[in-house]
């Protein structure tokens, strides 16, 4: 892909957008909140040069800080005004797939807590959401399903999905464990979700045919992402990688298979997703007992 990536449609606040909306679209508490997450959670930066934007950092972080762009927000002066009440950030990982940051509130009541990562695993921690009229409501069944549909059908489009949500943390809990602000995986939990983003990354003009030279050569050509199953096997169809007789995999899927399972199929496995890079070394170590 051109690793060139725009927020381009999504869910905010319970409601979904063929489109980035407006701020003055959204309720206050929503937009404040989307800000204070893009802006803060976030070690990405923009730089002018000439009439040129130089994006710096993580690209899915660079497209939520176009976004405030686009919403004339200037996110280096809130990261300015904030940098004495960050508390602690807990980066990216393959493995979590979600960054968070935790910072004291500005009338030093509370801790907030912003996160964001791929929608399907942040929507497993959520258990509210902020609907249209920017309450804070209780994530049933039902809005959890409709929330994951919503996903599938962006995903299926080519789009990367990463939901954007928080949480408020007690200043002072005498319940809490001692390591509680240390610790991510228990931080991250009874999430209230913002806003879900489908980013779109265009695959590179001359991708296409290079796939089918190497194919042409004898060379079989694979993917091995971190992204979605539905997002990684539409842009490799749309690469030309995934044919009709090639199959995709999920990492935890591969993980989990003995190798004497998995070496039937490697010869039409195409696409591997949501992979880890222990299932990349996996991979290269069962293609060469082949």
């Amino acid at each position: 892909t051109e690793n060139r990536m725009t927020v381009v449609e999504g869910w905010f606040s319970g409601r979904s957008y063929d489109r980035l909306p407006s701020p003055d679209e959204l309720p206050s508490i929503v937009t404040t909140e989307l800000i204070n997450n893009a802006a803060l959670n976030s070690k990405a930066f923009i730089l002018q040069d000439g009439e040129k934007l130089q994006l710096v950092g993580n690209r899915t972080e660079c497209a939520l800080l176009l976004m405030l762009r686009t919403w004339n927000v200037d996110y280096v002066k809130l990261r300015s005004d904030r940098e004495t009440s960050m508390v602690k950030m807990f980066g990216f990982s393959s493995a979590r797939k979600m960054a968070s940051v935790l910072y004291k509130h500005e009338d030093n009541s509370k801790y907030m807590l912003y996160n964001k990562g791929a929608a399907e695993w942040v929507l497993k921690r959520c258990t509210s959401l902020l609907n249209e009229n920017g309450q804070v409501v209780p994530m049933g069944d039902a809005e959890r399903t409709q929330l994951v549909d919503t996903v599938t059908s962006m995903a299926k489009r080519g789009l990367r999905c990463i939901c954007l949500s928080y949480r408020s943390v007690p200043l002072d809990n005498p319940d809490q464990p001692e390591d509680f602000l240390e610790d991510s995986d228990k931080l991250d939990n009874d999430l209230t979700a913002l806003a879900i983003v489908g980013i779109k990354d265009p695959v590179r003009k001359e991708v296409p045919d290079a796939v089918r030279t190497c194919q042409g050569a004898g060379i079989v050509v694979r993917m091995v992402t971190g992204d979605n199953i539905f997002t990684a096997t539409h842009i490799a169809r749309e690469c030309g990688i995934l044919g009709d007789n090639g199959i995709a995999l999920e990492g935890p899927k591969f993980r989990d298979m003995a190798a004497h399972d998995l070496l039937p199929i490697l010869p039409v496995l195409r696409v591997l997703a949501r992979s880890s890079p222990e299932d990349k070394l996996t991979l290269v170590r069962l293609l060469k007992q082949q």
